[in-house]
C-alpha cells in the first residue's frame, strides 16, 4: 500500500473513531408538551449515547441480548418519570433508562 494511501485511510479511522466518542452536554432540548418521541439510536444502541429530553440516559437493570443493546434501530422514548424513560420498538418496550446527572464521557465502540 502507498504512503498516500495509507495516510489517508489513518485520518478516515482516526474521524470515524472521533465521531464514535462524543463528550459534553446532551443536544435536544427538553420536551415540553410531548412525552413520547421518535428516536434512532446511534449504531452502538443503548449501550452507548442516548440524548434525549435535554439529557442523556442510561439503561437500568436487565437490557437483555435484544440488538438494540448494540446496534443502531428506530424507536420511541417515552418519559415515564422526572428521572425514568423507557425505549420501545416493534410494538415492545426494550430497556427502561435512567436520567444522567450531567456531562457524560463516552468509551468508543466499533
Amino acid at each position: 500500500m502507498n504512503r498516500r494511501l495509507r495516510l489517508g485511510s489513518g485520518a478516515l479511522v482516526l474521524a470515524l473513531l472521533a465521531a464514535c466518542a462524543p463528550t459534553g452536554d446532551p443536544t435536544p432540548p427538553p420536551l415540553t408538551g410531548a412525552r413520547i418521541l421518535g428516536c434512532m439510536l446511534g449504531h452502538c444502541g443503548l449501550l452507548h449515547v442516548v440524548d434525549f429530553d435535554g439529557s442523556f440516559w442510561v439503561p437500568v437493570g436487565h437490557v437483555g441480548d435484544d440488538p438494540a443493546t448494540v446496534d443502531a434501530v428506530a424507536g420511541q422514548m417515552k418519559l415515564v418519570g422526572p428521572d425514568r424513560a423507557q425505549f420501545a420498538s416493534g410494538g415492545r418496550v426494550l430497556a427502561t433508562l435512567a436520567r444522567f446527572p450531567g456531562p457524560k464521557r463516552f468509551w468508543l465502540c466499533a
